[in-house]
């Protein structure tokens, strides 16, 4: 594993965001882990919008191509203006 930051793109080497967002944290795990969460709040009736919408982003993302990602790749889902197939 690298250790070393590059800063001239700021990306550090042997990180998901390094590698097209492949290995790390997966999309499915950080979906599954914000249905947790927010089913813990819905328990004590406590709004969380921001909550709801990343989740919501999270779930859609195997649509778009990114469900095999890291968690990180919902950045580009939000930036790619097109949306396109990721998963190659």
């Amino acid at each position: 594993m690298y250790h070393s930051l590059h800063l001239d793109n700021q990306v550090l080497l042997g990180a998901p965001s390094s590698n097209h967002s492949n290995g790390g944290f997966g999309t499915p795990f950080m979906t599954n882990d914000l249905g947790l969460a927010q089913n813990a709040v819905m328990a004590v009736k406590r709004p969380t919008p921001y909550e709801s919408l990343c989740h919501h982003i999270y779930r859609i993302m195997p649509n778009h191509g990114f469900g095999g990602k890291d968690f990180s790749s919902a950045f580009k889902l939000l930036l790619d203006k097109n949306t396109k197939k990721h998963d190659k």
